[in-house]
This record gives C-alpha cells, sequence and structure tokens, in this order.
C-alpha cells in the first residue's frame, strides 16, 4: 500500500501467583471491595474462617512497619503529556519479590503470622479492591507475586504485609505500567477524543497500513464509543474488542517493545505518527500477516500491504457490516483495458456515488498517483486504500470526476481527468 507516509476480584486473585517461605501460592480465598459490599472469606458470603480469627487472637505484639521490593522495576512513561517523561513501574506478566523490611518491636517470633495483601485502584472505574492472601503458603517474610491481572495495568496498586491489620501496617505504592508502556496516555487519549469530531485524522503516516487507517477512519465515524474503547483498551490491557474482532497482543509481544520516543524508525514523516493510530494499526496489521511479523517501522512496505479479501473481512469483524462486496481487480486496473469500453469510468464513478447515497461505504483501491492527478501504465501497481466521500456537488461529467476522499489524516478533493481516474482505479470494496 502507499506510505506517505474488569474482568473481576476474582480474577485478579486467581492470577497472582508465588512463593512465601518456599510454599507455592494459590489463589486467595478472601477479597473484599473497599468500596462496599461484603466480605467473602473462603468462597462463602458472609461465613467465618475459624483459622484466621484463631491466628488473630495469637497476634504478635510487633507489627509490620515497612517492605520493600527485591527487583528493579522497570522504566516507562510518566502518562503526563509530556511525551518525554519515565516513571518506574512493574510489567504485566512478570514476577516480583517483596520482603518486609522492618517492624515496631523486632521480628515476630512466627514467621508465618506475616500475612499479605494486594490493594489496586481500577484505571477505569477508580474502585478500590482489595485482595487478601489467607492461604498460608502466602504467609512469611517473603513474598513472589507474577502480575498477570489485566484490570490492573495501568493502575495504582499497593502492596501490603500485616501481622493484624492491614490498613496500617506495612505498605508499599506500585505503579502498573500500560501494556504499551512506552506511549503516554495523555497523548494518547486527547488524540482519540480528537477524532470525536474529526474522524478522518487517522494517518498512516509512514507505514504501508492504509487498508487499516480506512477501518479505523469507518469505525470511529459510524461509532465513536466503540473505537474509543477499542483504542484505549488495547494501549492499557494488550487486549482490544471491537465487534466480532479480537486483538490480543500476547500474540505481537513485539511491539510492545516500540519506543516513540528513542527509536528512530517510529514513522515520523514529517511528524510522529499519532498514537492513537499506530497502535491499533500496528496490532492490526500483525494480526492479519500470516507469514512475517509488522513491526510497525518506517522502512516496511509489502509487510503491511492489506489485500481486498482482508479489508472485507475487517468491514465484516471490525464494523459488524452484514452486507459486504468485493469488486476490485489486483492485476489491471478498471478502465483501462481495451474491452472496459471508453465510459466505464464514468460507470464506476456513478455506481460508487449510487453506493455512497444508499448508505454504502465504499472503500476504493488505487495507485497513488491518482491523487496527484498524474497518468499511470497498465501495470502500475496496486498500493493505496481510500474512502469514497462523495461526487462534489452529486453531479458526474463526462471529462472531469471531481469527488472527496479520505486519506492520510484529511478529506481531500480529487479533480482529475477519466484517464488519470482509470490508470490508477482497481476498484472498491463496498459494504453496509
Amino acid at each position: 500500500m502507499a506510505t506517505k507516509k474488569k474482568g473481576n476480584i476474582q480474577v485478579f486473585a486467581k492470577n497472582i501467583r508465588g512463593t512465601a517461605n518456599g510454599g507455592i501460592l494459590e489463589e486467595s480465598k478472601y477479597t473484599r471491595n473497599i468500596s462496599g459490599g461484603r466480605h467473602v472469606q473462603n468462597g462463602l458470603a458472609g461465613g467465618v474462617n475459624n483459622d484466621v480469627n484463631k491466628e488473630r487472637s495469637l497476634v504478635e505484639e510487633t507489627r509490620v512497619k515497612n517492605i520493600e521490593s527485591l527487583d528493579k522495576f522497570e522504566e516507562g512513561s510518566a502518562n503526563d503529556g509530556s511525551g518525554i517523561n519515565k516513571k518506574e513501574g512493574i510489567l504485566y506478566g512478570k514476577t516480583y519479590r517483596f520482603k518486609v523490611k522492618e517492624y515496631t518491636n523486632g521480628e515476630p517470633r512466627n514467621p508465618n503470622s506475616i500475612r499479605w495483601a494486594i490493594e489496586y485502584i481500577d484505571p477505569e472505574t477508580g474502585r478500590k479492591v482489595e485482595n487478601i492472601l489467607t492461604n498460608k503458603d502466602y504467609r512469611g517474610i517473603e513474598l513472589n507475586v507474577n502480575f498477570t491481572s489485566h484490570e490492573c495495568c495501568g493502575g495504582n496498586l499497593e502492596v501490603r504485609a500485616y501481622i493484624e491489620n492491614p490498613e496500617i501496617e506495612g505498605k508499599l505504592p506500585v505503579f502498573m505500567h500500560n501494556r504499551f508502556r512506552w506511549f503516554d496516555r495523555k497523548i494518547l487519549e486527547n488524540q482519540v477524543e480528537q477524532r470525536r469530531d474529526k474522524p478522518y485524522l487517522a494517518d498512516q503516516n509512514d507505514t504501508p497500513t492504509c487498508g487499516m487507517a480506512a477501518i479505523l477512519y469507518i469505525l470511529a465515524k459510524k461509532d465513536f464509543e466503540k473505537y474509543k474503547n477499542f483504542v484505549l483498551t488495547l494501549h492499557r490491557t494488550g487486549i482490544g474488542i471491537c465487534n466480532n474482532y479480537k486483538v490480543d497482543v500476547d500474540e505481537s509481544k513485539h511491539l510492545l517493545e516500540m519506543n516513540p520516543v528513542t527509536n528512530t524508525k517510529y514513522p515520523s514523516n514529517p511528524n510522529k505518527m499519532p498514537y492513537a493510530d499506530w497502535i491499533p494499526f500496528s496490532c492490526m496489521r500483525d494480526k492479519e500477516n500470516e507469514m512475517k511479523d509488522f513491526d510497525g517501522e518506517n522502512d516496511e512496505v509489502f509487510d503491511g500491504s492489506t489485500l481486498p479479501r482482508e479489508l472485507s473481512k475487517l468491514m465484516s469483524d471490525v464494523l459488524n457490516f452484514t452486507s459486504v462486496t468485493d469488486n476490485t481487480n489486483v492485476v489491471f486496473t478498471k478502465g483501462a483495458l481495451p474491452w472496459d469500453g471508453e465510459d466505464s469510468s464514468s460507470r464506476e464513478v456513478a455506481k460508487m456515488q449510487e453506493l455512497y447515497l444508499d448508505g454504502y461505504t465504499v472503500c476504493m483501491l488505487i495507485n497513488a498517483n491518482m491523487l496527484s492527478n498524474k497518468k499511470s501504465g497498465v501495470f502500475t501497481p496496486i498500493e493505496h486504500w481510500i474512502v469514497f466521500e462523495g461526487v462534489i456537488g452529486g453531479t458526474i461529467t463526462p471529462d472531469v470526476y471531481d469527488f472527496e476522499v479520505f486519506t492520510w489524516g484529511e478529506i481531500r478533493k480529487v479533480i482529475i481527468n477519466p484517464s488519470v481516474f482509470s490508470t490508477n482505479f482497481y476498484g472498491y470494496v463496498y459494504g453496509k
């Protein structure tokens, strides 16, 4: 293509794994919602855990004062809109070790009297959830935790160690990075919000992801809330779902290494590719690639090409179109061959206009010379998807075609003669 270049508390509990005093951590049997609701002990609402209560009556006089992490946290975006600041945090899917550092009155006689808990704030709802690890294998001066809850990504956590009261004893604030940790969340949110009124800002920049740009432009235009949820959730959790389409970055982990601040191959012609475009375009393109990874860098040409059958599939899955038709050629242009007839181009434009007025979305497959009003040869390759936005004035003339299209972050007027059109036109896919 042309290159212009939440889950719930239970899930959280089940995903915490590690060791304490050599034991294997099982899932927590005690979770509670700080914002309200009943405690649940050992899976029974209102039940009583007699073992825990007995131990509470035999607590040591000392208490946990401070805890520490035995592992270095990783850098990521500060998510403050600066685009360059970094902050330390933990990564999804990585194990970290925590240890009691200090007590109020010396070490306890029984190290297993030390319990652990983890509280997190849901980044989307602001709801606090506390996960108290009551299984005996969670006891001791050390705790290993493998953070594999998508709910916690992009949020603030608090690791707690305590003997009597988790609310007032040892606490260690921890930030868990978004899955795309180098992409500033505030910048991303601003870019997404801009597309509420200007969905055409979708820009592939120096990547051959025009097919993905067309799909996300259409999505933002027709259902902004679904578009917004898809992009922001993909950035935070690594999973994006829209209608019948799902992207999971665990299948494209190499994309998580992209740092738009330091990587010289990040698309930047002439300005940096918007985060709101790079993240979904790259994830979708890599998902659709069958043979080779797509890295989202500025030197990829064919790795990002979108074939008509792929665009048709995305129209059905992402946009939830129930009627999709492929009317393209991938070898010869439409209208340039002798048997096409002299008025074939005007018929094609008229048909696209008819479909457009009937509520269909029309994606044109062209050579980008059309956008520069340049005539091409018969064997000029296909390279670019654009979205047809109607004939200017609504009238088709035989000598000059003038219509509007979405391409490269704008709505552009195309005013060309039939020969330029026919030598750059490979048909279209339409649906609704």
